[in-house]
Order: structure tokens, then C-alpha cells, then sequence
């Protein structure tokens, strides 16, 4: 370790690396901020880039906040470790899509920013479909805009709440942006069979 401003540890701002400095060494030998990441570029090495979102992760044994180059590799680390609260750190495009787990508990905090994604499929697309228990925070936004117009043969979706979830939206923007006839900000979904999905808007 290095000492220096009274703490001791690496702080990375930059580069590329040969190992994923974000979580090879014991938390805080190498200090990397929550709105930064370690992207992995596929070739085994890593560059340091604008996190998307971050989650207070245990690494370590220590308890710290860690960014990802993507929501979705937030939301699968939080899904994967049991973190229930995904933070939004900058405005960002979700490029695929996310899907909350049956018996899932997570919060997305928008923390005022912006969330845009673009649906290109041919079929029904939800940007977030929830199975387990979702809220909304954060006073930002999330919007989505369709490509295709699928008539009333499918539905395009910013956030599909499905067959047992729960939905809970504290504040924030929600909103289709159109480009299909069957554009929701929230599709509620039974699907006819019978168990219900619950919305709540605060």
C-alpha cells in the first residue's frame, strides 16, 4: 500500500489494466469511486470508464460502494449478492434489459438522473420486467422509445409487472416515448390467469 492524505491506498481515476483492479486486491489497497468502473474490455483487460450505476457491495470483508460500466451488471451483482438498492450515477442508455426474480427485493434509486433505452425487437419488449417486489425512487426518469410498430400484436413496455410482482413507484418520471400502438409506461400484467400483479404509485 501506498500512504498518502492520510489513507492508505491506490487511487485509480484512469487506464487500462491486465486485471479487474475493482476487485482483485483487498478493498481499499486499490480505490476506485463509485461513479467510475473497471469495464471489462474482453480481451483481459480493464479500463476505467463513467459508471452507469453503482451498489454498496461486501468485497474484501468491507463494505464499500462499487461502480458499473452498465445498469445491467449492477442489477445482476445486486441479484447475485443480495443488495437491494441499485443507484443510478449517471444519465445513461440501457442497451439490453433487466428482469427482477421472483422473491426478489431491489430498489432502483434514479438519484435524479436520466435512463433512456431503445426497443428494436419485433416481439413484446419490456426495458424492466419485475417478478418480485420493485421500487422506483430517486426523482429522475426512465424512458423508452419503440422502432417498430407491431400493431396490436405486442407490447412495448418500460417496466412489464408480471404475475405476482409488486411495483411501487415513490416518485420519478416514467414514460413511452411511442413508436408501436402498444407503448405503456407500465404494463400491469395478469396475463388471465387468475393471480394478481400490484402496482402502487406514491
Amino acid at each position: 500500500n501506498t500512504y498518502g492524505n492520510n489513507e492508505r491506498y491506490v487511487v485509480v481515476t484512469g487506464g487500462t489494466f491486465n486485471t479487474d483492479v475493482n476487485h482483485q486486491y483487498w478493498a481499499f489497497e486499490v480505490k476506485i469511486d463509485k461513479t467510475l468502473a473497471a469495464k471489462n474490455n474482453g480481451d483481459g483487460t480493464w479500463t476505467i470508464v463513467p459508471a452507469a450505476a453503482y451498489v454498496n457491495e461486501t468485497f474484501s470483508g468491507y463494505n464499500r460502494n462499487a461502480g458499473y460500466a452498465t445498469i445491467e451488471e449492477a442489477f445482476a451483482v445486486a441479484f447475485a449478492m443480495g443488495i437491494e438498492v441499485v443507484t443510478v450515477a449517471k444519465d445513461c442508455e440501457m442497451v439490453g434489459n433487466v428482469t427482477v426474480p421472483t422473491g426478489k427485493t431491489v430498489t432502483l434509486n434514479l438519484n435524479g438522473k436520466t435512463v433512456v433505452a431503445t426497443d428494436n425487437a419485433t416481439g413484446s419488449y419490456a426495458m424492466i420486467t419485475n417478478k418480485g417486489n420493485l421500487t422506483i425512487e430517486g426523482d429522475g426518469a426512465i424512458k423508452l422509445t419503440a422502432t417498430n410498430n407491431r400493431g396490436w400484436n405486442a407490447y412495448s413496455s418500460v417496466i412489464s409487472n408480471t404475475v405476482g410482482g409488486k411495483l411501487v413507484v415513490e416518485n420519478g418520471t416514467i414514460e413511452h416515448l411511442g413508436g408501436t400502438d402498444m407503448a405503456y409506461a407500465i404494463d400491469n400484467l395478469t396475463n388471465g390467469k387468475g393471480t394478481y400483479a400490484e402496482t402502487v404509485i406514491n
